[in-house]
């Protein structure tokens, strides 16, 4: 129930929970005791399942533009020839270096678009983080409503069963007191 007590005052603090985690580097797992509706927060921003596939596709995005920056490796063919006609061989080899040469800024313009997926990677993964955040904001208030609800059920309960006793107490009940008893 302590635990429950500490999540309902959630809203108060809800106001600042919204900060970029990509920004930050991960800390460490969830504590085993929450102290602060933050601490429940920041432990489903860190292992929410959609934050850690962005927090990877933004490691990966990282590496765009070593990829986009890249000289194309150069291809080497070799071939070799053997004939033997009259009693005399003779082998030929022929060997080719091909290095490709991009003209008209075509490197620069990958790594242009390296960059904007990089940029759209990152807020693609703030978009995510957002609505993980409120997700788990939204989950929480409804687990702190079922608590309370809980407890009017139970209430709801040990008052029904109560009166049900206090019928059952009696020797011979009335047509409407069977009634209200069933």
């Amino acid at each position: 129930m302590f635990f429950i007590k500490r999540i309902n005052w959630l809203g108060i603090v809800a106001g600042g929970f919204v900060t970029p985690a990509f920004a930050q580097t991960v800390e460490s797992q969830c504590v085993a005791t929450y102290r602060s509706a933050q601490d429940i927060l920041k432990c489903a921003q860190l292992n929410h399942p959609y934050i850690v596939r962005e927090r990877s596709r933004l490691k990966q995005g990282d590496k765009l533009l070593d990829i986009a920056s890249a000289i194309p490796n150069p291809e080497l063919e070799a071939r070799i020839e053997h004939q033997d006609s009259a009693g005399q061989s003779s082998i030929s080899t022929d060997i080719t270096l091909m290095q490709p040469f991009e003209l008209g800024g075509k490197r620069g313009a990958r790594q242009l678009r390296a960059k904007a997926e990089k940029m759209s990677l990152a807020s693609e993964a703030v978009s995510i983080q957002e609505q993980a955040s409120l997700q788990a904001v939204t989950d929480l208030y409804r687990l702190r409503q079922l608590y309370d609800e809980k407890d009017r059920l139970e209430e709801a309960l040990r008052t029904f069963d109560k009166v049900a006793r206090q019928y059952r107490s009696r020797g011979r009940l009335s047509p409407e007191q069977a009634i209200s008893l069933s």
